[in-house]
């Protein structure tokens, strides 16, 4: 610990000031060129289908939304934070981020039908099953982009995430021209976390090993226990923002 006088800061080695700069360049690289795929999309898919598409669409997301976060239980904070990381840690975290996604998948797909029911809208109960599959591929690509955090890998955290936002919007559009109306803009989505997670796992495929069969609750209770009052706070944050 620096025990700096006078609220002085520490200085920093070359290492972190390089890693603090790369950081910042390709972190708003990456939130520039998908601010620039989101918005192309929205202006594009709003000129390609009726109100009423979007309206489907933000039923079946809004609750996604909050609630795909929360999948991860904070355990890619726990990741990132940990000193020493052991497989068996790794291989215990991935299954129960794993479990979770699983059990939201399950519990909202049953959701549609009712909430197709509620608004009186068919499609629902196959738009929100559709949808929901985020909840299976959110928790995969959770370790491997902790590990890139980890290594301060912002490079490959921006790649990862303007491709995704790019291919989501190459889907909405092909599939809006074909006539697939909201489930073009949940084709988008959904493509969009699965290529986030498929690029995840290559560009960390040297420093994130592929999960094998081994739970080992004893040695990860730690890290949940940390996880936990993480995502505790992130979902408290999310819920005031979209509680209305």
């Amino acid at each position: 610990m620096c025990m700096a006088a006078k609220l002085d800061f520490c200085p920093m080695t070359d290492d972190l000031k390089r890693a603090a700069r790369d950081g910042a360049f390709w972190t708003a690289l990456s939130q520039i060129g998908a601010g620039a795929c989101q918005w192309a999309q929205l202006f594009v898919m709003a000129r390609l289908l009726p109100a009423d598409d979007f309206g489907l669409m933000a039923i079946a997301q809004s609750s996604v939304g909050i609630l795909a976060p929360m999948t991860d239980l904070g355990l890619s904070q726990a990741i990132v934070q940990q000193k020493h990381l052991a497989k068996q840690q790794l291989d215990t975290l991935f299954w129960v981020n794993l479990a979770i996604g699983a059990a939201l998948f399950a519990a909202f797909a049953a959701v549609g039908w009712g909430a197709a029911s509620f608004y009186q809208r068919p499609e629902l109960s196959r738009l929100m099953p559709f949808t929901a599959v985020v909840f299976l591929l959110y928790p995969l690509a959770a370790q491997p982009s902790a590990m890139l955090t980890r290594r301060l890998d912002f490079r490959s955290l921006a790649v990862a995430e303007v491709v995704s936002w790019a291919l989501s919007l190459a889907i909405s559009v092909a599939l809006a021209l074909k006539g697939w109306g909201a489930f073009a803009l949940a084709a988008g989505h959904v493509g969009r976390y699965f290529t986030a997670t498929a690029a995840s796992w290559w560009l960390a495929r040297r420093i994130c090993p592929a999960p094998s069969l081994h739970f080992d609750w004893k040695e990860s209770r730690p890290l949940v226990r940390f996880g936990l009052f993480d995502a505790g706070a992130r979902w408290l944050g999310i819920l005031q923002l979209n509680i209305d």
